[in-house]
């Protein structure tokens, strides 16, 4: 894909920075052009906005078969994806972005890759795009506290749902069968 840059070890990741031009009254950026996408087959069907203040940290979160396009609009954030697909030689393992809105900003994420975030700045404002609309195939969630993110979080001080704190931890997700329909095609 043109501009967007793959993850070195886990598949289905890929990283990119928007370019900004800016004038005497602020910028544009191009966030989406499909062409860019040239080996994804993707229609993004909906999009969500997403506001967080300082310490709140959301996540893992994951719907089936589905492609994620993740844009910081503003703020900064740890950006935390973990590959659950049960028969990826990479299962278990995690990728981290520091995404600010100068530079690394948007992430392009395959399915069976969970995604979760933190928010270091006063505020974050998060645009997610789909190919999937919600409710309308399963989800997951995996517990930010399992063993495989130890090291993915600076801090243990988050501010978090009570629904994602009740999130199973991956190796628990795994034995329950929760996980069964995720998994590499490949």
């Amino acid at each position: 894909m043109s501009d967007f840059k793959a993850h070195e070890e886990i598949k289905g990741i890929w990283s990119r920075t928007t370019t900004r031009h800016h004038d005497d009254r602020g910028f544009f950026a191009e966030l989406f052009r499909l062409s860019k996408l040239e080996s994804i087959s993707v229609n993004f069907k909906q999009q969500n906005l997403s506001y967080s203040k300082k310490m709140v940290r959301r996540g893992m979160h994951v719907q089936e078969n589905q492609w994620q396009l993740v844009t910081l609009l503003s703020g900064t954030v740890i950006d935390v994806l973990l590959d659950i697909r049960i028969n990826s030689s990479t299962f278990g393992k995690f990728a981290s972005y520091d995404l600010n809105s100068d530079e690394v900003n948007q992430l392009l994420v395959s399915p069976g890759i969970a995604h979760g975030f933190g928010v270091l700045s006063e505020e974050a404002y998060m645009l997610y795009s789909s190919d999937q609309y919600y409710g309308e195939t399963n989800e997951a969630g995996i517990s930010c506290r399992s063993a495989e993110l130890e090291n993915a979080w600076p801090n243990d001080n988050w501010i978090e749902s009570l629904r994602d704190r009740s999130f199973p931890k991956l190796s628990e997700a795994k034995n329950s069968g929760v996980l069964d329909s995720y998994y590499t095609k490949s």
